[in-house]
């Protein structure tokens, strides 16, 4: 049925993303407007569109908009049925089945004026599936010349591949099974667990970039994953001239090279680039956050729902797009994940915390926007921070990626106390556990449970925090 213009590659087809599901609803669902796909290039949106057509046997108008067509000029005629019309005759076709096929404009980023065409693609033509993506597509949404169709669009957001994505791209499903079903009260056999931990060591060095995890898929050697992240990060250098004309491009790649070198720590803009001003950094690093390479983790004091109400910009941690790609520019050997006792140590930490963040982040519901927080207490003298807060059911939820016992995350207790919570998570190198402990206090003893998680179970703990809620 497909008559996409590109073929697919037998691997496109065998890697299943976790969000084909949310647009099967999107294809199928009465109230549908045209989708724009968010992303960081090279994370996966063309193929993922390409998946979906293949998943409902439909065809798929791939109109890649860095090339010439003939349909331009009736973009600002506003009428899509006219348009539809010539891109079916060109095809030799009288008509586009709506049912039966998917309008795929790539790299929209080159013809602004199609977003607001999409206005009319909704309106006027709302029976068929129309979906927009773009490299720097951002760029585009940020400083928008047209008139923006506000209401009249919905957006997904796509990242790196998640570690359960990467499972099966490696042909893991078997293992996935495992992981997912998962329970407490039955354990998880030490065997199966190295398995596991030796699959979550090689994807910390390959990432979730899929040029990497194709590389890995096919040959499996480390040298031609390397070789694929080099050739990604250098794309991305390539692309420091077209962000904005206000950009400076080497102060770009010097920010670009400094994150992954904080990851973990709170920004002070005058580390990132010595000698800048720090209003030229703050604008900088909006550059990148729009190009979405690099997330920011806010700091919030909020003990309760909204985690956004207790927030302060300027207290920030940075994490960068992808943990292969942080491995590559932090130089962390392959030996040494391999090898190493306690992954959260590893380049003081930041491997791991950019891994948990980064999934954390793929949580998120996919038309939202994604975002992260954390707590810290900048006391001189008694400074303390706790890597992560998430939010689930109504509950707010402490997340360190430590290693050690329970009992001695200072900055961890002092924040369940102060903010009378009784439940927190940890991710770390060891077997999953539920311990209860309690802190000291001038009323008493302070009672809490910490969940401990091994890194590769990241994606499961939502599902185990409320199996073992429902238990307990």
């Amino acid at each position: 049925m497909a008559y996409s213009e590109d073929s697919q590659s037998a691997w496109e087809l065998r890697v299943e993303r976790h969000h084909l599901p949310y647009l099967m609803d999107w294809y199928h669902r009465k109230t549908r407007k045209p989708l724009i796909i968010r992303g960081a290039r090279q994370v996966g949106k063309t193929t993922t569109v390409r998946m979906l057509a293949q998943s409902l046997d439909v065809g798929l108008i791939e109109l890649n908009m860095e090339d010439d067509h003939t349909f331009e000029p009736l973009i600002e005629q506003n009428d899509p049925l006219k348009l539809f019309e010539l891109i079916a005759l060109e095809r030799g076709m009288e008509v586009l089945d709506p049912e039966q096929v998917i309008i795929f404009f790539d790299e929209a980023q080159e013809c602004p004026k199609l977003i607001a065409f999409l206005r009319y693609c909704y309106e006027r033509a709302p029976q068929y599936r129309v979906i927009v993506t773009g490299s720097l597509l951002e760029f585009v949404l940020e400083d928008y010349q047209y008139s923006f169709p506000v209401g009249r669009v919905e957006f997904m957001y796509l990242g790196p591949l998640t570690f359960e994505e990467y499972l099966l791209a490696m042909g893991q499903r078997p293992l996935l099974n495992k992981l997912q079903n998962f329970k407490f009260d039955e354990g998880l056999i030490e065997p199966i667990q190295a398995i596991l931990e030796r699959h979550f060591r090689d994807y910390l060095v390959c990432g979730g970039m899929p040029a990497a995890v194709k590389v890995k898929a096919d040959s499996g050697g480390m040298l031609e994953v390397e070789r694929a992240k080099s050739e990604i990060l250098e794309a991305y250098h390539a692309d420091f001239p077209k962000y904005h004309k206000r950009s400076n491009t080497a102060l770009l790649q010097t920010m670009f090279q400094q994150i992954p070198l904080r990851i973990g720590n709170k920004i002070s803009p005058v580390k990132l680039a010595t000698g800048t001003k720090a209003r030229d950094i703050w604008a900088h690093l909006g550059f990148l956050e729009l190009a979405l390479l690099v997330r920011r983790s806010v700091h919030t004091g909020a003990g309760e729902l909204p985690l956004a109400s207790g927030i302060i910009e300027k207290r920030i941690k940075l994490l960068f797009l992808d943990v292969g790609l942080v491995q590559s520019t932090l130089g962390v050997s392959i030996p040494e994940i391999e090898t190493s006792q306690d992954i959260n140590s590893l380049a003081k930490g930041a491997i791991a915390e950019q891994y948990v963040g980064q999934h954390l982040m793929a949580e998120r519901p996919f038309f939202e926007k994604p975002s992260l927080y954390h707590w810290d207490r900048p006391v001189q003298g008694s400074e303390a921070e706790v890597d992560f807060i998430v939010a689930l059911d109504g509950k707010v939820i402490p997340v360190e990626v430590k290693g050690g016992t329970g009992g001695s995350m200072k900055a961890l207790r002092l924040m369940l106390v102060e903010k009378k919570l009784s439940f927190a998570l940890r991710f770390y190198s060891g077997p999953p556990r539920i311990d209860e402990y309690s802190v000291k206090t001038s009323g008493g003893q302070w009672p809490y449970h910490l969940m401990s998680l091994p890194h590769f179970m990241i994606k499961q703990w939502p599902r185990l925090v409320k199996e073992w809620v429902a238990h307990d």
